[in-house]
């Protein structure tokens, strides 16, 4: 299990999660994360915040 932050590091949009291809993707600007929070493709640069459960 993972806990990520649904805020995009980019410019603070709320990220959605994509149950076809396992990803967060963010509406806004198009930048997509693995389902652990790191980025696959940006404009973001940053993975998205985690924490330990």
């Amino acid at each position: 299990m993972h806990a990520v932050s649904v805020i995009c590091p980019h410019m603070g949009c709320l990220v959605q999660w994509n149950d076809a291809e396992a990803i967060w993707d963010c509406p806004c600007h198009g930048s997509r994360f693995t389902h652990e929070g790191e980025v696959l493709s940006g404009p973001a640069v940053e993975g998205l915040l985690s924490r330990e459960l």
